[in-house]
């Protein structure tokens, strides 16, 4: 099963049309905002692993801080496969602690390039050179307290900025995989599939 979180965004429908294209037998449900926690609680006691995308979304992450506990629960427990994207993104990290500040160079609707580490961009089976579609005004700030917090997790920072988090079973963007703007969106989901499988 795949649990897509919605935040209120209309991105959130592209994520669902992306796996939906990836993998068309897998099932999907769509939780509402206000259904997030009780469904994240619920989570914690499935013995059978599933998928969990945390869709981008409106506001700042402290907003739903609230989800910290049982997000750093889900994800020491280990048993389901997490995926942030943007504001999910920003959750995972808030839920190690990180801060959560404006962005450097806000950006709404322009594609970025990044470079990633060759170990990183054989983990995700891509190009070391990236380009992607960002819609953000606020950054998860890298800092050595959170490098600490993260040293299992292989990651792509960029100008004190955390772009990319991933280990076996976490998987967080900053920006949309999922956007038009972003080259070969299903290659930054297939992770997911292979979980799947």
């Amino acid at each position: 099963m795949i649990y897509i979180c919605d935040f209120e965004d209309s991105f959130t429908f592209n994520i669902i049309s992306l796996i939906q294209s990836m993998a068309p037998q897998a099932p999907i449900e769509l939780v509402e905002k206000k259904q997030v926690l009780s469904v994240l609680k619920k989570l914690l006691e499935e013995e059978i692993p599933a998928v969990i995308i945390l869709g981008p979304g409106p506001g700042h992450p402290s907003q739903l801080d609230y989800l910290n506990g049982v997000l750093r629960k889900l994800i020491d427990q280990n048993r389901h496969f997490i995926v942030g994207i943007c504001l999910g993104h920003q959750l995972i990290a808030q839920a190690f602690g990180a801060k959560i500040e404006h962005c450097r160079e806000p950006v709404h609707g322009r594609a970025l390039e990044f470079q990633l580490s060759t170990e990183l961009a054989n983990e995700l089976e891509m190009e070391k050179k990236i380009e992607v579609q960002s819609y953000n005004s606020l950054a998860v700030v890298w800092s050595d307290e959170l490098a600490t917090q993260l040293d299992q997790y292989l990651h792509c920072v960029k100008q004190g900025e955390l772009i990319i988090l991933k280990n076996d079973k976490v998987l967080s963007y900053q920006f949309h995989p999922e956007s038009i703007g972003t080259t070969f969106p299903e290659k930054f989901l297939r992770p997911v599939l292979k979980f799947l499988l």
